[in-house]
């Protein structure tokens, strides 16, 4: 049976998710893109082309859910698909030129927002929260990933 504390952290994890993204929608810069969009074109202009399963495993989402992404970015001529060089098997995304002028510093915007609603918290708080989601997202990995998370050195945080 599961703690009292942990079932307030349950609780609180239901109204944070939906009151962030609430947040969030209104955080985005005014240039029509969703969060989940500017961050993909946000992972392109910093890393180039990558391909979906990458994208996936960025964006912690469903394979479906970044087709979807890539498709409505690709309609609007900001992403385009291609073979990778030496694995046709594979498919790579990469930023159109118009895509590279949308996304120029947009996610960096976006992402310097985030931080200024954690810059309200104090210092301590900010890294109890940081250990905490560390923890949560090691403990939401498959299981195969938790066992080779154990087996690697950890690495020290400064204090």
């Amino acid at each position: 049976m599961s703690s009292a504390d942990a079932h307030v952290l349950a609780r609180l994890m239901h109204q944070i998710g939906p009151a962030y993204q609430r947040w969030a929608q209104h955080a985005v810069p005014p240039v029509g893109l969703s969060p989940p969009r500017l961050q993909v074109l946000g992972l392109l202009g910093r890393r180039g082309a990558a391909p979906l399963h990458e994208i996936r495993d960025c964006l912690g989402s469903s394979a479906a859910n970044v087709t979807k992404l890539v498709d409505a970015l690709e309609a609007d001529g900001l992403v385009g698909r291609r073979p990778h060089p030496r694995d046709r098997r594979v498919i790579q995304v990469d930023l159109t030129e118009a895509g590279h002028e949308v996304s120029c510093g947009v996610w960096e915007k976006y992402e310097d927002q985030v931080a200024e609603l954690f810059d309200l918290m104090s210092e301590p708080d900010r890294g109890a929260l940081q250990r905490g989601l560390e923890a949560m997202l090691a403990a939401l990995k498959p299981p195969a990933a938790q066992q080779l998370a154990r087996q690697q050195p950890a690495q020290q945080q400064p204090a």
